[in-house]
């Protein structure tokens, strides 16, 4: 799906993800274990990279990508703080989620409006960094690539994460899951996401966030303000993933 992320509708695009996908499949196909990482939450749930799985002949085990390491900074609740910050850490591959939180930031009166932090690299990189540069009214820090051990200090300086994503792109409506959501969970912090895709389910389920309609500038600025304060829980969500991986993996030689 990456490969159409520039330009979705283009024949050439498409032939060549075609190509790419069936390719994928038949190799998967002849595995003796699929590991993926998402899958349908509950009965009437969105569908997760398992569902489209199956779909396509090739049964697999779902294994999350959060963590369980332990240990780590988590945000403090501090209702009486004037400072906040909205953060994205991860790969900067869609401009047009950028456009629309910047257009959200510029609702929110100047006297709540938060600093933005933005730590990754990627395709749209150099223009989102352009982007915010180019807006003198919304105070933002824009960090290239960064190594594994900075994550949770980045992580855990932020109130809440952006998580949204073109849904045009990508594989967010075959069910994919941010990372980020994950790893701000792990530190206390609460995400936005998307409505109407599986990860929606997954952060309204364990009550991490909000997700918004894209699109919808004023309901992505009414959850920011909202989430400000809000400390989540993660506990309940480590289940028996490490588990699961193993049992997957036994027997195979």
């Amino acid at each position: 799906t990456w490969l159409l992320m520039n330009a979705p509708s283009s024949l050439w695009r498409r032939t060549v993800s075609g190509f790419l996908k069936g390719r994928m499949l038949r190799q998967a196909r002849r595995c003796d274990a699929v590991i993926t990482s998402s899958g349908r939450l509950y009965e009437k749930g969105h569908a997760g990279l398992q569902d489209w799985l199956h779909a396509h002949g090739v049964q697999a085990v779902v294994v999350m990508n959060g963590s369980t390491s332990s240990g780590v900074p988590r945000k403090i609740e501090n209702s009486e703080q004037d400072e906040w910050t909205v953060g994205y850490v991860g790969r900067v591959r869609d401009s047009k989620a950028f456009q629309h939180l910047l257009a959200a930031l510029h609702t929110i009166p100047a006297s709540e409006r938060p600093h933005l932090r933005i730590a990754g690299d990627g395709v749209a990189a150099s223009f989102v960094q352009r982007l915010f540069a180019s807006e003198p009214d919304v105070r933002s820090t824009f960090t290239g690539a960064f190594a594994a051990y900075e994550l949770p200090s980045m992580v855990g300086s932020v109130e809440v994460m952006f998580a949204m994503y073109d849904p045009e792109r990508g594989n967010l409506l075959d069910g994919a899951l941010p990372v980020k959501v994950f790893d701000a969970a792990r530190h206390g912090v609460p995400s936005v996401v998307n409505s109407g895709c599986l990860a929606a389910d997954l952060v309204e389920r364990n009550a991490w966030g909000h997700s918004v309609d894209w699109g919808d500038v004023d309901q992505l600025a009414s959850s920011l303000l909202a989430l400000r304060t809000v400390v989540v829980d993660e506990a309940g969500h480590r289940d028996d993933a490490r588990e699961r991986l193993v049992e997957a993996l036994q027997g195979l030689g």
